[in-house]
């Protein structure tokens, strides 16, 4: 063996060497080898190594060593009863006198054998706990789908048992606001207010209703042909009181322009749009509802001069129930469903639907329409 060999040797962390007198002793032993035969070495005999029944296989072993290296293996251990190392044994002689180099067999793979043991009892635990969270989740997922349920059949009761008597009383505010005789200017003032707020209230009981009809599913449109310039004709009369009571400028304008829509849902949309503008917009600024066509879309057009949208809540503002920050600061009323609405009914006619805002510099929505095809229907 070269001399370079043998240095290596007694450097290496994967085998350990011994030097052995002739008497078959440790006289000199590296740290592995002493991590391998358990803190023995120097001085113990190269016999007491091993388990009694290899004892005398290593003996002449050692004895018989020539210039070529041989191989045994043996389990090194205290007592016979004490967990035994698997190793291949080497002897060689040298200059000093006799090699023993020991190289624990399988060590690696029996330490990866015992990390995958733990690991697969590991994960036979993770997978246990999860499939106790999936129970969990999906009872909370059952629980939760009934709460919507019912969610929606309140909805839809509440706003059923609501409109009836609202649509009672707007018949007879209007036939009140007939009386133009009978009534004092101050009775004409509440009998405007009265009107609004009835308004307003079936506005709300009828988002209500459209909410619930779209979770069950029960949303139906009756396509017909309609002039997009008429539908913001009329939502700007019914808003226009709102307005003039903000002192805020209502403004119409546009062409007419034939697109393909259901006329209650399609006004329910342009409503919604102005008086959200309208709610958001100070004493002094003006609203602009526009129409145009264009690519053979109908395009609406929504600007105000309101509060805006901080980009952060823009892409929340759809959302049922949301609030931006500015209107909830502001105390301005409202449910949070006017815009859920709105994208509810543009996604059912198959219309873009857009909308561009800062904070503090106004808003505007946009909603493109498929137009009236060539020909009507």
């Amino acid at each position: 063996m070269s001399g370079l060999g043998e240095r290596l040797l007694w450097r290496s962390d994967s085998v350990g060497v011994a030097l052995l007198d002739d008497a078959a002793r440790v006289v000199r032993a590296s740290a592995t080898f002493e991590r391998i035969v358990r803190r023995r070495g120097v001085g113990a005999s190269a016999a007491d190594l091993v388990v009694v029944p290899q004892r005398d296989a290593l003996l002449r072993l050692v004895h018989d060593a020539g210039a070529d290296w041989a191989t045994l293996r043996v389990a090194v251990g205290r007592d016979p009863e004490e967990a035994p190392t698997d190793v291949r044994a080497w002897v060689a002689r040298a200059s000093e006198g006799i090699l023993l180099v020991l190289e624990p067999v399988g060590s690696d793979l029996a330490t990866l054998n015992a990390e995958l043991l733990a690991l697969n009892d590991e994960l036979t635990a993770m997978e246990r706990e999860l499939r106790r969270r999936g129970r969990e989740l999906a009872d909370r997922n059952e629980r939760l789908l009934e709460l919507d349920r019912l969610k929606a059949e309140f909805l839809s009761l509440v706003s059923h048992e609501f409109r009836t008597p609202l649509a009672s009383m707007r018949g007879y505010v209007e036939l009140l606001a007939d009386e133009v005789d009978g009534l004092t200017p101050k009775q004409r003032r509440f009998v405007e207010v009265l009107g609004r707020n009835v308004a307003r209230l079936l506005r709300l009981v009828d988002d209500l209703l459209f909410v619930a009809q779209a979770d069950a599913g029960r949303v139906e449109l009756e396509l017909v042909p309609l002039d997009l310039s008429r539908l913001v004709d009329e939502a700007a009369e019914a808003a226009r009181p709102l307005a003039a009571e903000k002192d805020v400028e209502l403004r119409t304008r546009g062409e007419p322009v034939l697109v393909e829509g259901d006329h209650g849902r399609l006004l329910q949309l342009v409503d919604n749009l102005v008086v959200n503008a309208v709610k958001f917009t100070p004493a002094g600024g003006t609203v602009d509802v526009g129409v145009a066509a264009g690519e053979g879309r109908g395009i609406l057009t929504v600007r105000d001069t309101g509060i805006g949208i901080p980009p952060e809540d823009q892409e929340r503002v759809f959302e049922r129930f949301f609030r931006s920050r500015g209107a909830a600061s502001r105390a301005l009323p409202g449910t949070g469903l006017g815009l859920t609405v709105v994208k509810t009914i543009a996604d059912a006619h198959g219309a873009e639907l857009s909308v561009e805002s800062a904070d503090g510099q106004g808003t505007v929505f946009r909603v493109v329409l498929p137009a009236q095809p060539a020909g009507g229907r």
